[in-house]
């Protein structure tokens, strides 16, 4: 749903979580094709998720 309208922004915490290695790998093909028109945010505390990151922000 958060896809729908396109967002400019796309705040993500912990997105992987509860998700199978299927999930996660369609995560990643959603992640990337967003990054590809625009900015997503990701939380994250999971070291795979932030692998799939440009950058980093450690609080």
């Amino acid at each position: 749903m958060a896809l729908l309208h396109a967002p400019p922004v796309l705040l993500l915490d912990e997105p992987s979580a509860n998700l199978d290695e299927a999930g996660r790998v369609l995560l990643r093909r959603l992640l990337d094709e967003q990054r590809g028109r625009g900015v997503t945010l990701v939380a994250t505390n999971d070291e795979r998720e932030a692998a799939l990151c440009d950058g980093r922000i450690v609080l």
